[in-house]
């Protein structure tokens, strides 16, 4: 009993001090052999072990350098817009190349930087000294433990089903935030509490904030946006998925006034071998950004099964809007914040710009998304979309317009040759109403065209170089 309790004293011990002094802890080790205390094969496996947890210990450092190449094609004709017979369909060629530096100390340090050049073919001058080089992502990120970590800098707000927050990945600068972010994550729950202050410039005093376009056209963008995140992993079955945003917009005759829109609401999901069930549901209320009262929200149920390699998905996205009919002092529009419309509304991207693209009537959105895996590097998709708009529209004429907005189908075809290249082709077509010409203001004669788009894109993104060193 005494030796034993001896082993485990000098283990531990031993442990402890490997890392520190390994040439003492062998002339210990050494003088143990020669009192005959403990035996040599004792020994080396006190050293074998001690070993193995200054190896584990060691704080392992990152550094990798990764790229991304995608240019893509298009052909449009009624993608955005609604066209008629005398629009000209519009061809071109546009390229996104980003490269990434990440630095990480695990549960330490963690740095990502990442720039990009967004261009279409021919817009350019060749023999500009113009740069088109952006920032997409710079932020560090210090751990405070091991599961809490703050984020600041240039940073992507990506949460849930990225209905609500996205990076937009399919524009091809897609989207960051400017802030800071407080992230705690651990095996069965994970959330984030985000801020940004937007400024235009720097400024000896006041808060004015005056966002432009690449063009120098105003725009409207938040000045201030607080918002939490929250997935926990209830069991196997379960997972229960909250957002709350509160995001400010400056109020047009007082720059130091601020117009808020608060959005709370979350996700419960189910899934058990191949079903998949999900209800999403938001409220907003506050003021928009023009200082109106706000009531509204936004439902989506969706089943999806999962059978071999095919997957069929049935939902509806319902957005409420406003009643033409009658005269009210709110607003009733929902705006799903800066999430990602291209893979929910449609890829013709026809309902992107909300309340805008419905004429602040609502959407409501039934589909059905098959999705065919035809072999290990090769899928299939057909999407299909029926537009309704949520509430009662009126022509110029006072009269309320059918709710139908139209059907539209999308096919996508994927091909993977390996792990960092894939090559998409699309095509979709959209079949417009009445309704949709006059929601839309579209052209005279919009209504009777097919509406089409078309595009070929590849995207490559390798990683170019890692290393991993102590």
């Amino acid at each position: 009993m005494t030796y034993s309790y001896l082993k485990i004293v000098l283990s531990t011990c031993m442990l402890i001090s490997a890392s520190i002094a390994n040439a003492q802890t062998d002339d210990v080790l050494n003088l143990l052999i020669n009192k005959n205390v403990i035996s040599q094969n004792d020994a080396d496996s006190m050293r074998a072990e001690a070993a193995i947890q200054g190896q584990q210990k060691h704080v392992d450092k990152v550094f990798s350098i990764d790229l991304e190449f995608r240019p893509r094609t298009e052909y449009r004709q009624g993608y955005g817009q609604m066209s008629n017979d005398t629009t000209a369909s519009a061809f071109y060629t546009n390229q996104r190349t980003r490269i990434s530096f990440g630095y990480q100390i695990l549960d330490k340090l963690n740095f990502q930087f990442s720039i990009q050049d967004i261009r279409t073919f021919g817009k350019d001058d060749p023999r500009t000294n113009a740069g088109t080089i952006q920032v997409f992502e710079a932020y560090l990120e210090p751990y405070i433990t091991k599961n809490f970590s703050i984020r600041v800098g240039r940073q992507r707000l990506m949460y849930d089903n990225q209905r609500l927050f996205a990076q937009n990945d399919w524009r091809q600068n897609a989207n960051a935030h400017d802030g800071i972010n407080f992230r705690y994550i651990n095996t069965k729950f994970k959330t984030e509490l985000a801020g940004v202050w937007n400024q235009s410039a720097e400024a000896t005093a006041g808060t004015g904030f005056f966002p432009v376009d690449q063009t120098g056209k105003p725009i409207v963008n938040y000045k201030l946006l607080v918002v939490n995140y929250l997935n926990w992993n209830i069991n196997k079955q379960f997972t229960l998925t909250t957002i709350n945003c509160a995001d400010g917009f400056q109020a047009p005759t007082n720059v130091e006034k601020l117009y808020t829109r608060f959005t709370n609401g979350g996700r419960i999901e189910f899934e058990h071998e191949s079903i998949y069930a999900t209800f999403s549901a938001y409220y907003q209320h506050g003021k928009n950004n023009t200082g109106q009262k706000l009531n509204a929200f936004y439902i989506q149920p969706e089943l999806k099964y999962l059978h071999k390699n095919t997957t069929v998905r049935l939902g509806a996205e319902i957005m409420s809007g406003q009643d033409a009919t009658k005269t009210s002092n709110e607003a009733n529009s929902f705006v799903p914040l800066y999430g990602v419309a291209h893979r929910f509304n449609g890829f013709m991207d026809l309902y992107t710009r909300f309340p805008g693209d419905l004429n602040y009537a609502g959407l409501v959105n039934p589909y059905l998304f098959i999705i065919q895996n035809i072999s290990k590097k090769v899928n299939v998709g057909f999407f299909f979309h029926q537009f309704y708009s949520q509430n009662n529209f009126v022509d110029s004429d006072n009269n309320v317009i059918d709710k139908n907005l139209g059907f539209e189908h999308d096919i996508l075809f994927q091909y993977k040759p390996n792990n960092f290249t894939t090559l998409e082709v699309g095509y979709s077509y959209y079949l417009p109403t009445e309704s949709t010409a006059i929601i839309k203001k579209a052209k005279v004669g919009a209504e009777k065209e097919w509406q089409q788009w078309a595009y070929v894109m590849l995207i490559v993104k390798p990683q170019l170089f890692k290393h991993k060193f102590n």
